[in-house]
């Protein structure tokens, strides 16, 4: 299929036929979220899906190419997996079990709808192996932080041999290898599908997948401004560093370089490569669109991979670029605003990719439509705001603790809290966000024993400054407090007045 073809039928598709249901799923699966018992676990499983949502959303972009009659049973198996996928992984990140009801129920509606589509049963066994493969990399990612990695380079290094990718690169395909899942869903929409196609499939998204380690670069390794740690940790969050199993950045964008050129020449290869070599496309341009990519020593490992793809990786970094300023903007602009970029983002990616492997030239405007969005949001008064908030220790008076740190979410910005630790949590906090401050106290009803202490309760807005000082409204709050550092993770949820 050309590429120009390829465009037509992913967008109109994308549009008409997968965004909906999707929304439809997420909605589902945030309800079921909030049912969850563990206050900790509901307060995980909420913040992925209302902050991570575009994980899902670019998933079933590659539903895309499936039957209409089919599209839906594989975009709702994709859409779970990835939910599943996203929540599992910030369970192991705080040492939490990785089964309970809520990833039950979502491997139960992923099964039944791969079940519905006809050439499943070619696919099954590879599609097994592949949800295997990344399962089986998380546990031990995870695992590995606590103690020496070694395990888990011996265990790579052997499952890589014969695969002619490195044991890191193969490590991170591992790991990523959802992706991959995701695509043999779609293949099973054919009901000619093969286990031979099947596999070329499975084998392509191994390498697609090790080009996921540019997240590493872009949060927190060759982008900082001192040498990463072995297992750095952020705040409550605890995540391998792949850039440290590297001699040097430029050993690094070599691999990965090397990587980007074998997933390229296997994507084209796999049936479907039009659309696959767009996905391959989309997840360089994420990564290389975010600021911290231009860092001095991230260039060097992002530049070869660039030339990997050369002027056609352009449009898809136009488009990405755009979204990523959207994102920062999203603060100040008004609800409808806001789900408008969020709805836009995957199907601009397929745009975009579809164009970049067409060669064709984008032009990006985006100061008119920034404007725009400024001017009606100067209008609203009312925003629903979801954030979450990783904060450390910096001093204590008794039994009342000073913390600050940042907060993400539909009000980005840093954050300071007073906390009164005791048989109820209590205090006040003040976030800095764009364009004014918001100030607050709230209520907490701690839970459990052990180094983590799950809690919820509510917060109350009281005021603030800028266009925020008439701040006013309510939220469910819900967190973990962790006893040895002091650290504090909190996500609320509710409604701001201003």
């Amino acid at each position: 299929m050309s590429s120009a073809l390829a465009l037509a039928r992913a967008n109109t598709r994308y549009w008409l036929t997968v965004a909906p249901f999707v929304r439809a799923q997420l909605a589902r699966w945030h309800d079921r979220a909030a049912a969850l018992q563990d206050p900790r676990r509901r307060a995980l499983a909420l913040a992925k899906l209302d902050q991570e949502r575009f994980n899902p959303q670019l998933a079933a972009t590659i539903a895309t190419p499936a039957a209409s009659a089919l599209r839906r049973s594989a975009a709702e198996a994709i859409v779970a997996a990835q939910v599943a996928y996203d929540y599992r992984d910030a369970l192991g990140e705080r040492s939490l079990d990785g089964e309970d009801e809520y990833t039950l129920e979502l491997a139960e509606v992923a099964r039944s709808a791969c079940e519905r589509l006809p050439g499943w049963r070619a696919v099954a066994d590879v599609a097994r192996a592949s949800a295997e493969r990344w399962i089986e990399a998380q546990r031990r990612g995870h695992a590995a932080i606590d103690g020496d990695d070694g395990l888990l380079r011996g265990w790579a290094r052997g499952e890589a041999a014969g695969t002619g990718l490195g044991w890191q690169e193969w490590l991170a395909g591992a790991q990523a290898s959802v992706l991959g899942w995701h695509a043999l869903v779609a293949l099973a929409a054919d009901g000619d599908a093969t286990g031979e196609q099947a596999a070329a499939l499975d084998r392509a998204y191994l390498s697609i997948g090790a080009l996921t380690m540019l997240d590493s670069v872009v949060d927190r390794g060759y982008g900082a401004r001192r040498p990463p740690s072995r297992m750095e940790c952020a705040e409550d969050s605890r995540e391998l560093d792949y850039t440290s199993w590297y001699e040097s950045r430029e050993q690094m964008g070599g691999r990965l370089a090397g990587a980007a050129r074998d997933a390229r020449k296997l994507a084209r290869a796999a049936p479907g490569g039009a659309h696959h070599t767009m996905t391959l496309s989309g997840i360089v341009a994420y990564y290389a669109s975010a600021p911290q990519a231009h860092e001095p020593q991230a260039h060097a490992v992002f530049a070869p991979v660039r030339r990997e793809f050369g002027a056609g990786l352009l449009p898809v970094l136009a488009i990405m670029r755009t979204w990523r300023l959207a994102k920062r903007v999203r603060s100040v602009t008004a609800p409808t605003v806001v789900r408008a970029w969020r709805l836009a983002g995957p199907a601009a990616l397929v745009l975009a990719a579809c164009l970049a492997a067409r060669g064709a030239t984008v032009t990006v405007a985006v100061a008119a439509a920034d404007r725009g969005a400024g001017d009606r949001a100067h209008a609203a008064r009312a925003l629903h705001a979801s954030d979450e908030a990783h904060l450390r220790y910096v001093s204590a008076s008794g039994s009342t603790l000073y913390e600050t740190g940042h907060a993400s979410g539909t009000l980005p910005g840093s954050m300071r809290v007073h906390m009164r630790i005791g048989p109820t949590f209590s205090g006040s906090f003040t976030i800095y966000a764009a364009g004014g401050t918001i100030a607050g106290h709230g209520t907490a009803t701690p839970h459990g024993v052990g180094i983590y202490e799950s809690f919820a309760g509510t917060l109350t807005l009281t005021g603030g400054s800028g266009r925020f000082r008439h701040a006013s409204g309510a939220a469910k709050l819900y967190g973990t407090f962790n006893r040895n550092t002091y650290a504090l993770l909190i996500q609320t949820e509710g409604t701001l007045h201003y």
